[in-house]
């Protein structure tokens, strides 16, 4: 579109919109936390970075995002960014996510 790419510009702009209750922002936000997020020398994440990774998903959840239904789903059935393993809330989210047609839930629960 004839703006050159500027990944620190387009991040503050995810960070206002996302404060201000835009889902796909809080959602995409979170996508370039986990793979630009801040991590120790030993590659473990820093503990800020997962709790804020794991909110922005839960926002982006409440917002009817079902690719961040999914994206909890995931977390929750891996034990990823500090969650502890459940498998009920896994399934819980991706059922969520199911009953909106995301067929990647949908295949998961198959």
């Amino acid at each position: 579109y004839g703006v050159p790419k500027d990944e620190m510009v387009a991040r503050q702009y995810l960070e206002f919109a996302a404060e201000y209750g835009h889902g796909i922002a809080q959602y995409t936000l979170s996508l370039l936390l986990m793979k630009h997020g801040s991590r120790s020398e030993e590659g473990r994440w820093i503990e800020d970075e997962r709790e804020r990774i794991v909110k922005l998903l839960k926002l982006a959840s409440n917002r009817g995002l079902v690719e961040a239904h999914h994206s909890l789903g995931t977390a929750f059935k891996q034990g990823y960014y500090g969650l502890q393993q459940d498998y009920d809330v896994a399934r819980r989210y991706y059922a969520h996510a199911a009953k909106d047609g995301y067929q990647p839930s949908i295949e998961v629960l198959e």
